[in-house]
C-alpha cells in the first residue's frame, strides 16, 4: 500500500479547472458561436423592429422576435451546463479550503482519497478513464478525483502516474 499526503492548494485546482476558459459564459471556448449570434441578434433586433413598423408588416416583427428568442434559447441551452459545472467546482474548492488534511492511499484493489472526515474509495474496476498530463492526474468514475502535481513530490507523482496507468485500461495522455 502506498500512502501520499497531499498538500492541496485551491489556487492550483482553480488553475487546472478554469485555466483554459471553460468557465466563461460569454465568448468562452464552448460558447463563442452562441455569444456572437446573440450579440448580432441583439444589435439587429431594434433596426428590424423599426423596419417592420415602417412597412406596417406584423409578420416581419413576429419572425424577428422568434429568431431572437431562438438565439437566446440556444445561448441559454449552451450556458446552463457551464453554470452548474462552475457551481459544483466552486463548492468543491470551498470544501478543499475548509479541510486541511488530504491524503491518498493506493493499493492493488482500490484507491482511497481521504479529505478531512470524508473517505472516498474507488475500486479500480469502476474507474472509467484516467487523464494524465504534466500538471495533474484525473480519475473519472462515479465521483471524479483530481490530483495536481504541485500537491505532492515529484517521486510521489511519478509513482502514482505509473500505478494508475497500469491499473486503468483507458488512459488519456495530454
Amino acid at each position: 500500500m502506498t500512502e501520499i499526503n497531499l498538500n492541496y492548494q485551491s489556487k492550483d485546482l482553480r488553475e487546472i479547472y478554469f485555466g483554459e476558459g471553460h468557465h466563461k459564459y460569454f465568448f468562452g471556448p464552448d460558447t463563442k458561436r452562441q455569444s456572437w449570434m446573440l450579440v448580432i441578434a441583439l444589435v439587429l433586433y431594434p433596426f428590424f423592429l423599426v423596419f417592420s413598423i415602417q412597412r406596417e408588416d406584423n409578420w416581419l416583427m413576429i419572425i424577428g422576435t422568434i429568431y431572437l428568442g431562438l438565439v437566446m434559447y440556444d445561448f441559454q441551452r449552451k450556458t446552463r451546463p457551464i453554470i452548474y459545472w462552475k457551481k459544483s467546482v466552486e463548492t468543491f474548492l470551498e470544501r478543499v479550503d475548509n479541510n486541511s488534511e488530504h491524503s491518498l492511499k493506493v493499493d492493488e484493489d482500490s484507491i482511497t482519497f481521504i479529505q478531512g472526515d470524508t473517505e472516498t474509495i474507488l475500486q479500480w474496476s469502476i474507474i472509467k478513464r484516467v487523464s494524465v498530463n504534466a500538471n495533474y492526474i484525473g480519475l473519472t468514475a462515479d465521483s471524479n478525483l483530481l490530483f495536481p502535481r504541485n500537491s505532492m513530490t515529484e517521486k510521489e507523482f511519478d509513482t502514482l502516474k505509473k500505478f494508475v496507468t497500469r491499473k486503468v485500461a483507458q488512459v488519456i495522455k495530454n
